[in-house]
């Protein structure tokens, strides 16, 4: 994310923010109590993000330290916060496809692992009728490091996901 800021803060010749500005778009961190902490607590109070970049090195440490800076100033994200499609967008969207709504199902599973929350929404129902879609996949994710459907058949195979 720090990478992707600073490229784009670069476009077109412009200034790289501040390590303050950058910590002040995260959720809790809006005060300036929690984001000067988090500098005196990683030593960056005047720094630029260009900081962590030098030519083709990056400064992995010294991002880890501002992670962790960071997550020592602020609570856990519960993983309701993150969003959900839910049940009755599932509903609507099977709907226009003439989905057999009395089979419909739907699961959601909220859970944290390791401290990361997420989230796992499934929905099945029969079309009414033959279909040239038989099978139609989603996944909704905010920031995807990895691609997110690479693996989905396999873990829908697998039996992760029972609804």
């Amino acid at each position: 994310m720090i990478a992707a800021c600073v490229a784009r803060d670069l476009e077109g010749g412009g200034k790289v923010r501040s390590v303050r500005d950058f910590i002040g778009g995260f959720h809790g961190f809006t005060g300036t109590a929690k984001r000067s902490a988090v500098l005196e607590n990683s030593g960056l109070f005047r720094a630029t993000l260009g900081v962590f970049f030098d030519g083709d090195r990056v400064d992995h440490a010294g991002i880890a330290q501002l992670l962790l800076a960071m997550q020592s100033h602020s609570r856990l994200v519960k993983p309701a916060a993150l969003g959900l499609i839910g049940e009755e967008n599932f509903r609507s969207v099977f709907a226009e496809d003439n989905a057999d709504q009395d089979r419909f199902r739907y699961c959601r599973i909220l859970s944290e692992d390791r401290g990361l929350p997420h989230i796992v929404e499934a929905a099945f129902a029969p079309s009414a009728a033959v279909s040239s879609t038989p099978r139609v996949c989603g996944v909704n994710w905010s920031a995807a490091i990895r691609d997110p459907f690479q693996n989905l058949g396999l873990f829908c195979s697998l039996g992760k996901v029972a609804l």
